[in-house]
């Protein structure tokens, strides 16, 4: 780590030796391991110490004489940039009184040279001794509780009066009370000095940190510039953030104001937390306010872990408890913030199905991200703000989540809704079909018929009408007779991913009208076996019928037991007489034409079981 601030802070510890009397002490700089690296969290924080000074006391301090001479103004800066004024607006009248008296004492205090006055007092039975900030201030009409909540309220958003100690004087008869700065500080002609130190250095880094581009960025840098300048380590000033602006070592305290300073200053309201002897921030960034704890995330390599997070995230849930002074006057984390977010690139549904985007953040176990959703196409499909997606209509829509002023988006596509395919007609020359889909409002459709025929070795797929838009229907005369698989496909026209299909079977005989197969009750029994075409040009078609025995087949055997061979009739029809046995059977009916090749054939199972 780099220390800062050396001369100085040799000169300012010289001066309180001659101003206090003692040795000069030396604090090794030995960097710690990180907050973030121990399991519990890192305290350090001095409650307000309040001392009650008697009357003769307080009166000595209201009649100490005012050294005008030493009271020149050499500062008008504009302190009230690195502070926040959250806490504030949030308090009643009579507090903010009482609240704008204590601002004025310290600003008149960091503009002047004037010293503070050296005062005694008795403290269980000891005489002790520290300066105060000349001017009183009066807490009447108030509860000194409340008053003295507020002071230590003040003193957390006000990291800007670096000089200030967590302590001061009261005279309960009066209703007054005095700051207190650090003794070193007492003198006007070392804090003048200090004061340009302290500030140069902060507008240094404010000039780092605004050359980010968004306030988060701008959050960040803050946040890693305390980090990188300091250690965790008690020390004489551990308790403003002087000592990690100008010692590069400080506890939760110093890290808390600084962060303060730096944020306030580069346009990020924030505001110090104090609960359960620790220290902590919370910024305002992108419409709501996040807690931070630089002490937590400095270590070894800078953490992030508890940057920017929810009160009731892992990290906050035990350990940061604010002080009751807060009540009322600290506004909520409800979520952490997201640092970046993407979902995922496709979402495929079909017509009233529903489904959840799957969403990636960064830190990866956000708390209650504030995700803002939006469907580009609601007619398609709609958005919760859970992320829960509602598909409507066929058709794609482009589904957005925005947070922090991020955004991520996934194409969501609605596949057309189908519920089968209706045979409208069918013959010995003509297949009439249509695809059934849901009425959609949203997107034009196109259409696509295929077939296989499965009665054959090749079974491969043909086109019977490519993509034709808005025509559900197919109208199709099979050149060839033969069991088919007829597919037909839809899709939002150009977009495959929205395709839908259904199918369905036909066996398609262009020649076989008819077949018929029942019991023979003429001479012998048995079964009267027919087949009938649709026509027999010049009578030259041949009809042969033949039986399988299914129980030979089981065994392997060769199963076809009776045909009557390949047979000419003059008729358009064929009739047989079988006499079978107990069994189970197939029947194949063929049809030839004049040259004997096969042109149709049709199978029907039965069973002779009397």
């Amino acid at each position: 780590m780099r220390k800062y601030g050396k001369k100085l802070l040799t000169f300012l510890v010289c001066a309180a030796m001659l101003m206090q009397g003692g040795n000069i002490t030396s604090y090794a700089a030995t960097p710690t391991d990180a907050a973030s690296d121990n399991e519990e969290i890192l305290t350090g924080l001095d409650e307000l110490e309040e001392i009650e000074i008697s009357d003769e006391e307080a009166q000595q301090l209201l009649n100490a004489p005012q050294t005008q001479a030493d009271s020149i103004t050499v500062f008008s800066k504009d302190w009230s940039k690195y502070g926040s004024s959250y806490i504030y607006d949030h308090l009643t009248q009579g507090e903010k009184t009482f609240y704008d008296a204590l601002r004025e004492a310290c600003d008149n205090y960091i503009n002047s040279t004037e010293n503070a006055e050296y005062t005694e007092f008795l403290q269980n039975g000891e005489t002790k001794s520290c300066y105060a900030i000349p001017e009183s201030i009066s807490y009447d009409g108030l509860e000194y509780e409340n008053a003295s909540g507020i002071v230590f309220l003040f003193i957390y958003q006000n990291p800007q009066y670096y000089f200030l100690e967590s302590k001061l004087l009261r005279n309960s008869a009066a209703s007054k009370i005095w700051l207190v700065p650090y003794n070193i500080f007492a003198d006007g002609e070392v804090r003048q000095q200090a004061t340009q130190d302290v500030f140069d250095r902060v507008d240094q880094w404010v000039a780092d940190i605004n050359r980010q581009s968004t306030l988060y960025e701008k959050e960040k840098r803050a946040h890693d510039i305390v980090c990188q300048n300091t250690y965790y380590e008690a020390g004489t000033y551990d308790q403003s953030a002087y000592s990690m602006i100008m010692e590069g070592k400080t506890v939760c305290a110093g890290y808390t104001k600084s962060f303060s300073i730096l944020a306030n200053a580069a346009g990020i309201d924030t505001i110090g937390v104090t609960g359960s002897n620790h220290g902590w921030n919370m910024s305002y960034l992108d419409g709501a306010w996040y807690n931070v704890d630089v002490t937590n995330d400095d270590g070894t390599t800078i953490q992030y872990s508890y940057f920017n997070r929810a009160d009731g995230s892992r990290q906050y849930s035990s350990g940061h408890k604010p002080y009751k002074q807060y009540t009322g006057r600290r506004p909520e984390a409800t979520s952490d913030y997201v640092n970046s977010v993407r979902l995922e690139d496709t979402l495929t549904l079909e017509s009233g199905a529903q489904d959840t985007i799957n969403v990636y953040t960064d830190p990866y176990d956000a708390v209650n991200p504030r995700f803002v959703w939006i469907s580009s196409d609601e007619r398609v499909a709609t958005v919760s703000q859970a992320g829960v997606v509602t598909a409507k209509n066929s058709g794609t829509a482009t589904i957005k989540a925005t947070v922090n002023n991020k955004t991520a988006e996934c194409t969501v596509t609605v596949k057309v809704a189908t519920s089968g395919i209706y045979v409208a007609n069918h013959t010995h020359d003509r297949i009439v079909a249509g695809l059934v889909t849901t009425p959609t409002e949203s997107a034009e459709l196109e259409y696509r018929w295929l077939a296989c025929d499965t009665s054959t070795d090749a079974q491969s797929w043909f086109v019977i009408q490519d993509w034709t838009k808005n025509n559900e229907w197919l109208s199709w005369n099979p050149k060839v007779s033969g069991d088919y698989v007829i597919v037909g496909q839809v899709r939002v026209a150009g977009n495959e991913d929205s395709q839908a299909q259904e199918s369905i079977g036909i066996s398609h005989h262009q020649q076989i009208k008819g077949k018929c197969q029942m019991p023979y009750t003429g001479t012998g029994g048995g079964y009267l076996i027919g087949i009938e075409s649709y026509d027999n040009p010049n009578r030259e078609y041949s009809y042969e019928l033949l039986v399988l025995d299914c129980t030979l087949l089981a065994q392997g055997k060769d199963a076809w037991i009776w045909t009557t061979g390949k047979c000419r009739v003059p008729e358009t029809s064929f009739w047989a007489v079988w006499q079978p046995q107990y069994g189970y059977y197939w029947t194949l009916f063929r049809v030839y034409d004049k040259d004997g090749t096969l042109i149709d054939q049709e199978c029907y199972p039965f069973v002779n079981a009397y």
